[in-house]
């Protein structure tokens, strides 16, 4: 439809603005379209196929990547909280010494002729 066609159809519908009188001017100005040959319909129904079937492996894909990536962090964690335990029994274990020592320290203090 070219633009004075739709001059013309949009200035009969604005004069005529009654349902039968619309109709009327519908049927007068619009062409029959013929459907599309059955091989485009085909042709475009595969390329439409074969899209979604890209869009689903790349999906796939990203989706094996993320779940490698978050495999991944939670053995860093999991490797970190280990780490942090370790070092909690460390420290403990240091705490414990300290404390052996400042005793030993202050009974030497103490009896200073013990020795």
């Amino acid at each position: 439809m070219t633009a004075k066609d739709l001059d013309e159809v949009t200035g009969l519908v604005e004069r005529t603005a009654s349902p039968l009188a619309l109709l009327k001017t519908l049927r007068l100005h619009l062409r029959p379209v013929r459907p599309p040959a059955p091989d485009r319909l085909m042709m475009a129904f595969a390329n439409l196929t074969a899209s979604l079937e890209q869009r689903i492996a790349r999906l796939a894909h990203d989706n094996r990547e993320l779940e490698e990536a978050r495999d991944w962090w939670h053995q860093q964690a999991q490797s970190a909280g280990e780490q942090l335990r370790e070092l909690t029994d460390y420290l403990g274990q240091v705490e414990k010494a300290r404390d052996w020592w400042h005793q030993q320290a202050q009974s030497v203090d103490k009896n200073p002729h013990t020795s």
